[in-house]
This record gives C-alpha cells, sequence and structure tokens, in this order.
C-alpha cells in the first residue's frame, strides 16, 4: 500500500508541475466569427469606413474582434487609403499577443515608408513559415529603405542560402557575390564563392577531376546538355573513377539521349 501510494503522489506532483508549465505560457486570443458585407470592396473609403466603424462599436468590449476588423479593414483600403493601411499595420504589428502581429509587421515592410527610422533585416524577428517572405520584402525594397551596402549584402546572402528553388539561389549568389566584390569584402567573397560552388560545381572554373561528376550532374540538371556530356565523358575516361560514379555517369548520358532524341 505504501508503494502505491508514494507513486500516486510522485503522479500527482507531476501533472501539477505540467500543469504548472503549461498555464505559464499565454494562448492566442481567438476572434469570433464576423460577416463582412460582400460587395464592400466596391464602396468608396469613407463607405468602407462607416461599415466598419458600425461593426466595431458591436465588438468594443472584444479585443480580439477589433485586432480582426482593423485588420480586414486595412487590407481591404490598402489602395484607397494607403497611409491608413499603414497606420493599422504598423499598430497591429506591435501588438505581441495578436496572432497575425508578424504577418502585420512584413505588410508594412512590403508596402509602407520607413523615411524617419530604415528598419534592420532580421529574420528571428520573425517565425520560421516568414521568413523568407521578409527577406524577400528586404530585397526588393533596399532602395525605399536606404539600406547600408553591408545590409544589402546581408539580405542576399540570406535568399542565396535559403530560396526553395535552385536557380534563384543561384541567382542571388552571384548578385550577392556582385555586392562583396564592390564592397571590397574578401571575407564574404571567399564564403560566398565556396556557397555558390557547393550549390552549382559546374559554375566553378577548371574544376579538378575529382569534381568532374558533380559538374557534369550540375550541367544537367540545368538542362546545359552539351556540357554534361563532355564532363560524363571525362568521368568515364578516368582510370581512377569510381564505380559508382561511371554506373551513375551511364545513367546520366543515357536520360540525356531520352530527352534529347525526337
Amino acid at each position: 500500500m505504501l508503494v502505491v501510494s508514494f507513486f500516486k503522489i510522485k503522479q500527482l506532483i507531476l501533472f501539477f508541475s505540467i500543469f504548472n508549465i503549461l498555464s505559464s505560457y499565454a494562448l492566442p486570443v481567438i476572434p469570433d466569427e464576423i460577416e463582412i458585407p460582400s460587395g464592400i470592396k466596391s464602396k468608396s473609403a469613407d463607405q468602407i469606413k462607416a461599415v466598419f466603424f458600425s461593426l466595431k462599436k458591436q465588438n468594443e468590449n472584444k479585443t480580439a474582434n477589433l485586432w480582426k476588423l482593423n485588420y480586414k479593414q486595412a487590407l481591404i483600403l490598402k489602395q484607397k487609403d494607403p497611409i491608413f493601411f499603414c497606420e493599422q499595420m504598423k499598430e497591429l504589428s506591435s501588438v505581441s499577443v495578436f496572432p497575425l502581429h508578424s504577418l502585420a509587421l512584413i505588410k508594412t515592410y512590403e508596402f509602407c515608408p520607413f523615411e524617419d527610422s530604415p528598419p534592420l533585416f532580421d529574420p528571428e524577428s520573425v517565425p520560421n513559415w516568414l521568413k523568407m517572405r521578409l527577406a524577400e520584402a528586404f530585397y526588393k525594397r533596399r532602395k525605399n529603405f536606404e539600406q547600408t551596402p553591408e545590409q544589402t549584402l546581408k539580405v542576399t546572402i540570406y535568399l542565396g542560402e535559403n530560396s526553395p528553388y535552385k536557380e534563384q539561389r543561384i541567382l542571388y549568389l552571384k548578385h550577392a557575390l556582385a555586392l562583396a566584390k564592390d564592397q571590397k569584402n574578401n571575407k564574404s567573397i571567399k564564403n560566398i564563392t565556396q556557397i555558390l560552388y557547393k550549390e552549382s560545381p559546374s559554375l566553378k572554373p577548371n574544376p579538378k577531376s575529382k569534381d568532374y561528376f558533380k559538374v557534369a550532374q550540375d550541367f544537367r540538371k540545368r538542362r546545359k546538355f552539351k556540357q554534361a556530356i563532355l564532363f560524363y565523358i571525362k568521368v568515364l575516361n578516368l582510370p581512377n573513377s569510381r564505380f559508382k560514379e561511371r554506373n551513375l555517369s551511364f545513367s546520366g548520358l543515357e536520360r540525356i539521349y531520352k530527352i534529347q532524341r525526337p
């Protein structure tokens, strides 16, 4: 009985410990479903504001609903009243308990002026699913934000390392390399060059024989078949090439043949 009692006590202690940990985290406040009148986008800015004023009056004691209404109103008025849009998005982005505060922040970077205090690029300021969108916003508006050359380089390198598509990564890395050369930043030039050649071995001038297979594969993936064939043949002619690479080179040549045949 003592053993059982002791076990139950341990369970209770564990339960209350977990409860205390969970209760320390603030759950996001979820707004109610609010019906926005259909066809509202076709109305004038003043008419839209009047509709939302009425809706906000009905929800004045529900903070989460007011956030939602402000967010919806700002989106609808983005083109008709850009000043209102920016004011609302900047305000909502500062409310950390608003579930879409990070998205509101990015929308300000994508659209709004920052004349007094240009923002600094910080991917850690937003959740993972928004990091690329943040970087793209800074890249597209680098002149609007009057970024320093170092800031622009940082953004471009980030895109070069994290873009979802290979060709995009290569383009960003090439741009980053050009920026680093303009800045005479030798450390960045070396790092970007290494990343670029790892991303696309076929861009490396005068590759070593041990890299022929990687170069051939990269040319094939980039659909530069003449160059790919040349390097596959180089792999096959190497006396010390590995069996696996020779076998895959035959497969690569076969794939190219199938693609190119009429």
